[in-house]
């Protein structure tokens, strides 16, 4: 009875360290197993095409620079030589106007539609209310083939001169260059807003934007917008009454980062990575409902709300954008002209 006793024991001891070691190995393999990795939720449509314009001249070779208000949409072709305008109302081309040749910007304000041209380095005034060249502006260097930015403000027009590593303004009244501002190296964008006007310096990956009083013409204050560590540099700015944006990309990685900055403080408040690989950085929108820029991937909306990118529509070869009328505006190399209702 005591030998049945004790065998009888030893089983129930042996079924115990049996369970024992199970229970562990199970818990080892618990705590060692690799948690399935979460997919990023995609982003959501940017919005919809609702006209496609075309006849607006091939341009495989530079991006078109676009200018949008509720009557009209403006878009200037380098390759071509030519400013051609869109009427909203309609979808269809209203006017093709001889300008310069180049890739440059364009800019509405003081009654006029503002055109850069970088190889003749001019400016062409443009009245929309006969379509006509009105005054051909001559800046301090010709022959390039770098964008120049334009910008318009309150009684100024503000173009970049990128090998000059300055600033002009012109006087509208007059169709002079009356002012030159200096210490902008490699200054690629240019834009108004918050009561002052906004430079991207894009040799200057230390401090990047530069907000210059449009009373005095200094330079009153300098932010770091770049990462000098990545060769991250600012590429273009767009101002707006309480907000300023800015992009900055890397010439070996490619890949842009959209940045915010408190005007009022000089700081940057939010810092926003463009997914899927390369966006333009030197063309954007931006107004209250959104930042608009366009890649490979398409045309992204980032939502000023959350600062973050909440829609992508996939368009191929996209290579310029602007907003008005209700509507984003984006350009294509093969000459044609997407109007996107966007949606919120």
């Amino acid at each position: 009875m005591r030998i049945r006793s004790i065998s009888r024991g030893l089983l129930l001891l042996c079924a115990l360290l049996c369970a024992l070691l199970v229970a562990a190995c199970g818990s080892s393999t618990s705590q060692t197993a690799t948690p399935p990795t979460a997919t990023p939720a995609p982003l959501t449509s940017a919005g919809t095409v609702s006209a496609t314009i075309s006849g607006l001249g091939a341009n495989p070779d530079h991006d078109d620079a676009i200018a949008a208000s509720d009557t009209a949409i403006w878009v200037r072709n380098g390759a071509t030589g030519t400013l051609v305008r869109i009427a909203p109302t309609t979808n269809t081309i209203v006017a093709t106007i001889p300008v310069g040749h180049g890739e440059g910007g364009v800019a509405l304000g003081n009654g006029a539609v503002w055109v850069v041209n970088s190889v003749e380095g001019t400016v062409s005034r443009i009245d929309p209310q006969t379509n006509q060249v009105t005054a051909t502006i001559t800046l301090t260097s010709q022959g390039s083939e770098v964008t120049q930015a334009i910008a318009v403000s309150p009684d100024a027009v503000w173009v970049t001169q990128f090998s000059q590593n300055a600033l002009v303004r012109i006087d509208p009244r007059t169709n002079q260059v009356v002012a030159t501002i200096a210490a902008q190296p490699g200054i690629t964008g240019v834009s108004f807003g918050a009561e002052s006007v906004w430079t991207c310096n894009h040799h200057d990956s230390a401090e990047g934007l530069a907000q210059v009083n449009p009373q005095t013409n200094q330079i009153q204050a300098q932010i770091a917008v770049g990462d000098t560590g990545a060769g991250m540099a600012c590429s273009s700015v767009v101002a707006l009454a309480q907000t300023v944006w800015t992009t900055s990309f890397s010439n070996e990685q490619y890949p842009t980062t959209l940045r915010r900055i408190d005007p009022a403080a000089h700081k940057v408040i939010a810092t926003i990575p463009i997914p899927q690989a390369v966006a333009a950085p030197f063309h954007f929108a931006a107004n209250e409902q959104g930042v608009w820029l366009y890649g490979d991937a398409g045309v992204y909306r980032v939502d000023p709300a959350t600062n973050r990118p909440v829609g992508l529509l996939d368009t191929q070869d996209p290579r310029g954008i602007a907003l008005g009328a209700g509507s984003v505006w984006v350009c294509k190399s093969d000459g044609t002209l997407l109007r996107i209702t966007p949606a919120f």
